[in-house]
């Protein structure tokens, strides 16, 4: 689903129609878990209200479901040429937050074999490295 100028959500009616084009989607049997927008800049007008309108459930509260990198909806084929593109040098952090058996709440144990959990950790710093060379 769009949320910009002609998409299936305009930015400036967003709190308003997304809630009702997601239940739409979702009472005719399908998927409403991608979202597209025309966010450049966290200083557009509509950018807060996008981002808020399209992480809250039915309750109101605000949701993020953490997965492994690449697999988000961050665009990181962009992000990245952007930031090499702004000259920005800085250090990057990865951040593991998706389910890994226990690890990403700081368990003792793990609930999964730890063979499991480095392997994850090394598919995301590979895709970490393929997208920042």
């Amino acid at each position: 689903m769009t949320v910009r100028s002609k998409g299936h959500v305009l930015p400036e009616n967003v709190k308003k129609d997304l809630p009702r084009a997601v239940n739409a989607i979702r009472k005719a049997g399908l998927k409403a878990d991608l979202l597209t927008t025309s966010i450049t800049s966290i200083e557009e007008p509509y950018t807060e209200a996008i981002l808020k309108t399209a992480g809250e459930k039915k309750d109101g509260k605000q949701t993020i479901d953490n997965v492994p990198l690449g697999t988000g909806l961050i665009d990181f084929k962009n992000y990245f040429p952007l930031v090499d593109k702004l000259n920005v040098h800085a250090p990057l952090c990865l951040h593991l937050e998706y389910p890994l058996g226990g690890a990403n709440d700081g368990e003792t144990h793990l609930s999964i074999p730890a063979m499991e959990v480095t392997e994850a950790m090394k598919r995301d710093l590979n895709s970490l490295k393929v997208m920042t060379s």
